[in-house]
């Protein structure tokens, strides 16, 4: 500063111009107090008409990249940010500049990933920093950014692998020159990515890392690294704890003086607050959080911010303004490509990309975030089939195996052995399935030992055919199929069996208090019933065991939504349930009959004998037997009388 007074003083341009950076410079470095950056981005606009008359481009590249530092830290809403990037790096377009192009773009991506939001344009400076940071004259320093920046980068756009990679990479370079400095932001780097994935352990392994050498960290560092711990124990459900740490929040910013850290007290008390059930001080604090990122004009702590807003109104039961804050997040969210990494609850996040998907609303970008960010429900969302399973198993009607969305086709040789092992283990629910049971079905002539490698054997190679072995548990000699990242249309339709059947059971019309949505669920678990489970095995007797107990189940429901069509009147729309369902069970005899009953009440003659001839060419055909009497007797009596007698 003494110097930049000096040269100011003597009137002596170039050296103001060189001295200017500077300061800038030290002030970054420093990452204690960006407060004084303001100042100095008003002192620049003093002499900008004397640096834009400057011809030596040396000096406007080193003025143009310390004003995207002072910019990005200090006034990242300023209007001409961007131009003062595209400056930059246009500048330092020229041989041996790899270190001023890896300079500017990190500070490039830094601004996008964490002010805009706009990971896109993010990604485009990302990549040119990787490139330039590949040449022969980077200095190690910019490698090691150039690790760092990635590492944020792909934590920010949830791809943890590609995180962890970057991370790794840039730990190494630091280690081996010396330049242990850049170790600790990437190591909170890495700890963040563990977090967006679930990663709880490593998460707290690396942030303790951090924590030990404190004393090495810049004090945006140590901000940061409470920031992250305070979201480890969100987290882990330690609300005691992160509150605790959430209470020496502001005094730390407030020393700091950065806009990124300006709304985060109340993001964060706003999470501990909806984890403890206080929804409605949790609403006030995500207000205040929004108020300020408006302040700022940060569109992605926006975006964050509404999201979270999104959970806590539909956690309210207001269902109408929650629905509007998920679509207006999501819609900005795919915009920029935002993954709300970084500050989120891993859980709420799943949470809200299936109500997201279940009301389409942006279903596509909800599943798209799951599949990056590897997500799994908190609890098995059986009946969202859109859900992007990591694997999917129809085995109602024909068998498929779909991993990661897209079906498992075999060449000539069908692994028959892992397959069988599938269908056994659920034919046996997949919960907790003793080796010893599957064993004997599956190799019932073999010896204890010889059953038991064969069977570990096959489920090796199970694993490979479905290409996720974390899908099936195998633990104290009981195997399970793990259903956070297992779908089976069995399982989903046992699931809407269970809680349509109790009101089927009645078969009487009666329906609960909210008609539409039990007719809804009804007409789902018909459409998932696509034919008779595994219909093409018969082989072990507890598939046909299942067999029969999951189609009794289709028929009750199935009986149970025409009847209570037919209580309503509407004799076209039960007719149709029945014939969908004929088309299921072709020798149905208590389908052929409510659907000769509906053409009866429809006055439809014809069509009542149509239905007879086709089930008695049916039942002649499959079964070498006569029509059942029931039904003969209703025709024969239809056609002598057509009128509409009292129903049975």
């Amino acid at each position: 500063e003494q110097a930049y007074t000096e040269f100011t003083q003597k009137g002596d341009v170039t050296g103001r111009l060189l001295s200017w950076p500077v300061v800038i410079d030290a002030i970054e470095f420093a990452q204690g107090n960006f407060a004084p950056l303001d100042q100095w981005i008003t002192e620049f606009s003093r002499f900008k008409p004397e640096y834009d008359a400057l011809t030596d481009n040396t000096i406007k590249t080193r003025v143009a990249g310390s004003m995207i530092v002072a910019l990005t830290f200090g006034k990242p809403w300023q209007n001409d940010l961007p131009q003062w990037i595209d400056r930059a790096v246009l500048l330092s377009d020229m041989p041996d500049s790899a270190n001023h192009q890896v300079k500017t773009c990190f500070q490039a991506v830094w601004y996008h990933t964490t002010f805009t939001g706009d990971l896109i344009r993010a990604r485009f400076y990302l990549d040119r920093m990787q490139m330039f940071a590949k040449k022969p004259s980077a200095q190690p320093m910019i490698r090691i950014m150039s690790c760092l920046m990635a590492c944020n980068y792909y934590e920010f756009s949830g791809q943890a692998d590609k995180s962890f990679k970057a991370g790794a990479m840039g730990l190494e370079l630091a280690r081996k020159t010396g330049l242990t400095i850049w170790e600790s932001p990437t190591q909170g780097a890495i700890a963040l990515a563990h977090l967006n994935c679930g990663n709880l352990e490593e998460a707290h392994r690396y942030l303790t890392i951090v924590e030990e050498n404190m004393e090495m960290t810049t004090h945006l560092g140590q901000v940061m690294s409470l920031f992250v711990r305070i979201r480890y124990l969100l987290i882990k459900g330690e609300i005691q704890r992160a509150e605790a740490l959430i209470d020496q929040m502001p005094a730390m910013y407030q020393q700091l003086n950065m806009w990124f850290c300006y709304p985060m007290p109340e993001l964060q008390r706003a999470q501990a607050s909806g984890l403890k059930g206080n929804f409605p001080k949790a609403l006030s604090l995500i207000q205040q959080a929004l108020k300020k990122a408006g302040q700022s004009k940060s569109s992605h702590h926006k975006t964050i911010f509404l999201f979270e807003k999104a959970h806590i109104e539909l956690a309210l039961g207001r269902d109408r303004a929650g629905l509007k804050s998920l679509k207006e997040a999501l819609t900005s969210a795919r915009k920029r490509g935002i993954m709300f990494c970084f500050f989120d609850l891993p859980s709420v996040t799943a949470a809200l990309c299936s109500k997201a998907i279940q009301k389409g609303i942006e279903p596509e970008y909800a599943k798209e975030i799951i599949q990056r960010r590897k997500m799994t429900p908190d609890r098995p969302l059986l009946h969202l089939k859109a859900w992007p399973w990591r694997v999917k198993v129809n085995a109602l009607g024909m068998f498929h195996i779909f991993r990661e969305g897209q079906v498992v086709t075999f060449g000539r040789k069908v692994p028959k052995k892992p397959l069988e092992l599938l269908k056994i283990i659920i034919t046996l629910g997949a919960d907790r399935v003793h080796e010893g049971r599957i064993a004997d079905i599956l190799w019932p002539d073999a010896d204890g030992d010889s059953a038991h490698k064969a069977l570990q054997t096959t489920l090796h190679r199970l694993r490979k055919l479905i290409g996720c072995s974390k899908a099936i548990i195998n633990k104290e000699h009981r195997i399970s199929l793990d259903r956070h990242l297992v779908w089976t249309d069995v399982w989903a339709f046992e699931t809407m069996a269970q809680d349509l059947l109790p009101i089927a059971g009645a078969t009487d019309g009666t329906v609960p208090e909210h008609r539409d949505v039990w007719v809804r669920d009804c007409r789902d678990a018909l459409e998932l019933y696509k034919g008779k489970f595994l219909q093409d095995e018969d082989w072990a007797p507890e598939i046909i065991a299942g067999q029969a107990e999951l189609h009794s189940r289709f028929i009750r429901i199935a009986v149970a939504l025409g009847r209570h069509m037919e209580e309503g009147g509407q004799w076209e729309q039960a007719a149709e349930i029945y014939e969908k369902s004929l088309s299921k069970d072709l020798v149905c005899e208590v389908f052929y009959y409510r659907l000769i009953r509906c053409h009866q009440h429809l006055n439809q003659k014809s069509e009542v004998m149509d239905v007879y001839n086709r089930c008695r060419v049916i039942f002649t055909k499959m079964l070498g037997t006569d029509p059942p009497l029931s039904i003969k007797s209703l025709a024969q009596d239809i056609k002598k009388d057509p009128v509409v007698q009292q129903q049975p």
